[in-house]
């Protein structure tokens, strides 16, 4: 039996990572979101940093080591945002809007609350 998508019940995704990937020619960097959504005391992470071929054993192998690209890609531009019950629902509805206003460069304004 599927579910209304068309999915297997054990096949749909459980939400546990809201994961922001930062594209190339953004009006910000993942970094400099990271550094702005930590000013407004939100916990986002760098997700996938470093990756894992850049951790023993893998970094002190011998040779020049794997040539890795495309997780290099996702390493400097992939950010997971908070999730579960440190968020509400008006909490992750106030990050949206937030983060669409970086995105569009619209002017920001704090406030209180």
């Amino acid at each position: 039996h599927t579910d209304p998508d068309g999915l297997e019940p054990d096949s749909r995704s459980n939400h546990h990572y809201a994961v922001l990937e930062v594209m190339p020619g953004a009006r910000f960097s993942r970094d400099g979101l990271h550094r702005r959504l930590q000013a407004e005391g939100v916990h986002a992470r760098r997700y996938f940093q470093p990756g894992c071929h850049r951790h023993a054993p893998y970094r002190d192998r011998p040779g020049p080591g794997p040539a890795l690209p495309v997780t290099e890609h996702l390493c400097r531009s992939l950010l997971q945002l908070p999730t579960g019950a440190q968020m509400s629902e008006a909490d992750a509805t106030r990050l949206g809007g937030f983060i669409r206003t970086l995105a569009t460069g619209a002017a920001l304004h704090r406030h209180g609350g």
